[in-house]
């Protein structure tokens, strides 16, 4: 498969795609975090699994931060037809190779050890779409580096890790400054006290 051919693939069965399950994901996995996930667990212990998920969200939120920019930049250099376009997919797809696989294992190690705790379909729903997100990374990651014939235990691995890895730090530390410059927004507008009385 020719250059080109392998580039609108790639846009249409990988980019395009992947915003569409990032909306999904942004809809959908706040609303199961915060309505249904604990079935049976509340008070100190409820307030206690949620720091303990807190890490989790965090790497979460930064993947999918990382990944509207990729969606943006993707888009753009796939329409002026930048030679650089397969590369950086392929930096992107590792990047979310690493922080997915972080997360379901995490997730499922959470999901093990606190089984009981949790509402049981949303936690199905959460670990479906994240094991259907590892795979569909996965696959897309072997097909780009078939198609320029890396091996994926390579220095050209090794940086794309280092670089993602660079990302996603960045990430967690834009989502986390997101968040305390909300909380400072909302003492000022609406006083300390709101969070007290919610």
């Amino acid at each position: 498969m020719n250059t080109l051919n392998f580039e609108t693939k790639l846009f249409k069965g990988f980019v395009i795609p992947g915003i569409i399950a990032e909306v999904v994901m942004i809809l959908v996995i706040p609303i199961l975090l915060s309505v249904s996930l604990f079935g049976g667990i509340g008070g100190p212990k409820g307030a206690a699994v949620g720091m303990t998920l807190l890490p989790i969200q965090m790497l979460f939120y930064s993947l999918l931060s990382i990944a509207a920019i990729y969606a943006i930049v993707l888009t753009r250099m796939r329409k002026r037809q930048n030679s650089k376009f397969v590369r950086t997919a392929r930096e992107f797809l590792i990047c979310g190779d690493l922080a997915i696989s972080i997360i379901m294992l995490f997730s499922t190690y959470l999901t093990i050890v606190g089984w009981g705790y949790f509402y049981a379909p949303s936690v199905i729903v959460i670990l479906a779409l994240g094991g259907s997100a590892l795979a569909y990374f996965i696959i897309w990651t072997c097909k780009v580096y078939r198609h320029e014939g890396l091996r994926f235990w390579s220095k050209t691995t090794l940086k794309s890790i280092g670089k993602a890895v660079g990302f996603i730090l960045l990430g967690i530390i834009a989502v986390a400054a997101f968040f305390v410059l909300v909380g400072i927004l909302e003492d000022l507008l609406f006083g300390p006290s709101i969070r007290g009385r919610m």
